[in-house]
């Protein structure tokens, strides 16, 4: 999976340099410092496995990996302006960059784009015009949930307290339905029946579902170098993630008060960061969801046992070892 992700990126790189040579000479700077941040492309690479789970790749199905791409920046792009986010991958974002409203205008550039690109599926390499159209919808509904969940993310930053269910329906939302939507890509374009399309569905927001879920405890126990912006950052925020959930329902108040201390004050000195960690990790919160992130591996893997056992099966499955034991 490894080599895969390595493989696609190179693709990704080269296809996505020519979309933005189409584009005006003064709107071209704001898309490429939005498609700047590396990333892993775990998303592009589900598109691939969906169709190989069945059919040999080809390089007809490129602009569906660059179509979910653009999607995936596009949201970044809007979550950093929303957020106050300066950086993303360790890069300025284009908010910082250019302001508020050319990120704005680059999240609908990269939304145009990414169904451009999707229509650029030549539809004789797949199994017809209806898997295309059904493709875009997929797409267009991973969006309005995308969306769904900023908006839940935002608002829970008002009040007290979330229970685990709705971090959980919000993570679903924010990026368990865009990679579920990734994976589907692939496997309408290649004419998957109802059945395989509904474990797909089921293995792609599992699979979401934890990737989030690690992206939130390495804000906690990450390097700088590797989430690509400073540790602890989501509780400078305010952001009410599993970690903060779990330790101010059942940590004890002289823990509780240090993680305090650092919760949506939106500064902190590194001591007082490493304290709130480490109460956090006291309190049993760091493990808790390291075990329900083994329980999201588990619950995926199972999902796919009705699949053949083919390279591109275990090839997610190894994406899924990747996300829930690779540190």
């Amino acid at each position: 999976a490894v080599d895969m992700l390595a493989e696609v990126a190179g693709q990704l790189k080269s296809a996505m340099t020519a979309r933005l040579k189409v584009l005006l000479p003064e709107v071209a700077p704001l898309l490429r410092c939005a498609l700047a941040p590396s990333g892993s492309r775990e998303r592009a690479l589900l598109v691939r496995l969906g169709w190989e789970l069945r059919k040999p790749v080809g390089d007809h199905l490129l602009p569906a990996m660059v179509a979910i791409e653009m999607v995936q920046f596009s949201t970044l792009v809007i979550d950093d302006w929303l957020d106050g986010s300066s950086q993303r991958g360790g890069l300025p974002s284009v908010a910082s960059e250019f302001g508020s409203a050319a990120a704005a205008v680059s999240g609908e550039l990269l939304s145009a784009s990414a169904i451009q690109a999707l229509l650029d599926v030549p539809v004789q390499e797949t199994s017809g015009s209806e898997a295309l159209i059904g493709c875009v919808r997929v797409l267009e509904e991973a969006r309005i949930h995308v969306y769904e969940g900023q908006w839940l993310d935002l608002s829970y930053e008002q009040t007290d307290c979330i229970t685990e269910q709705q971090y959980f329906e919000m993570i679903a939302l924010t990026t368990g339905r865009l990679t579920e939507a990734a994976l589907l890509l692939g496997a309408i374009l290649r004419g998957a029946d109802r059945y395989e399309v509904e474990i797909l569905s089921r293995f792609g927001r599992l699979f979401g579902t934890a990737l989030q879920l690690r992206n939130d405890l390495c804000d906690l126990i990450g390097s700088p170098e590797l989430i690509g912006r400073n540790v602890g950052e989501d509780l400078l925020r305010g952001k009410k993630r599993l970690p903060w959930i779990h330790a101010m329902t059942v940590g004890p108040e002289n823990l509780r008060e240090s993680i305090r201390r650092v919760f949506g004050k939106g500064s902190a000195s590194n001591g007082e960061i490493a304290s709130a960690v480490a109460a956090l990790r006291a309190a049993g919160s760091i493990d808790y969801c390291m075990k329900h992130l083994s329980r999201l591996r588990d619950e995926g893997l199972e999902a796919l046992d009705a699949i053949p056992d083919v390279p591109a099966k275990r090839a997610l499955r190894g994406l899924m070892d990747i996300v829930a034991h690779s540190w």
